[in-house]
């Protein structure tokens, strides 16, 4: 059992691993080498190591599928992308998307109600479902995100 102050430094901690750990798969996406991949997967282990949180975070399990991860990105797997892009925080999914099979695509953000209430004008979309893992990730949000052509 610990103390609170302590749980909420963990929690702070796991935050900041888990943007340095999408961070550096952006910088492998950006420079894909040797050094950039163990990058990645330091990170993860790093995040994998912390245990706890104010929050009741799980412990993350990135470390054992950075390898797959990084393969099934690189051939543009376009359900992993979906996977990945859903669980960054918005600031950084444009960023992410340059490199994935969706670039130069509109990516919406829908949650509830029926897609033709977003999608209008008979324009080609293609609906992806998420599932939050929350051994993965910590990050996200519930819901579909529709790619509109």
């Amino acid at each position: 059992m610990s103390d609170a102050l302590t749980d909420i430094t963990r929690s702070e901690q796991r935050g900041s691993l888990l943007s340095r750990y999408f961070e550096s798969i952006l910088f492998w996406l950006q420079n894909p080498s040797p050094e950039s991949y163990q990058k990645v997967a330091d990170v993860a282990a790093a995040a994998d190591r912390l245990t706890g949180g104010y929050w009741g975070e799980a412990q993350t399990e990135l470390a054992k599928s950075v390898e797959s991860l990084l393969r099934s990105l690189a051939v543009g797997d376009e359900q992993v992308w979906i996977d990945l892009l859903f669980s960054l925080e918005s600031w950084c999914v444009t960023k992410f998307a340059e490199f994935s099979p969706f670039k130069g695509m509109t990516l919406v953000f829908y949650k509830h109600g029926r897609v033709s209430d977003v999608v209008r004008g008979g324009r080609d979309c293609r609906i992806f479902q998420w599932e939050w893992n929350s051994k993965d990730y910590q990050f996200g949000n519930d819901g579909k995100w529709v790619l509109v052509n």
